[in-house]
């Protein structure tokens, strides 16, 4: 059984990657981003960081975020299909 779990992260890592790549090709201008001052969240459960994050979230035009999915996902192409399937969903 573990080497089943050894053999899907070893996949996932390799789409991860082969989608990191395709990132380089398809989006290019996404690494000329630039990112000034980030704000990272980082405290002891119950101490107010999630009135915190709801809070800089009210103003999207300054404040982004992480969605769950996004750590899994962390390609440009990834994030793409999977609001696309969201889409298609709705529809």
């Amino acid at each position: 059984m573990l080497s089943v779990v050894f053999d899907f992260l070893f996949l996932w890592g390799i789409a991860n990657w082969v989608c990191l790549r395709l990132d380089l090709l398809l989006f290019p201008g996404f690494r000329r981003v630039e990112v000034t001052a980030p704000i990272f969240i980082i405290a002891h459960p119950r101490s107010g960081t999630t009135l915190t994050h709801r809070l800089m979230l009210e103003d999207p035009d300054r404040y982004c975020f992480t969605r769950a999915y996004e750590l899994l996902l962390p390609s440009i192409v990834q994030k793409k299909i999977v609001r696309t399937l969201g889409w298609i969903d709705r529809k």
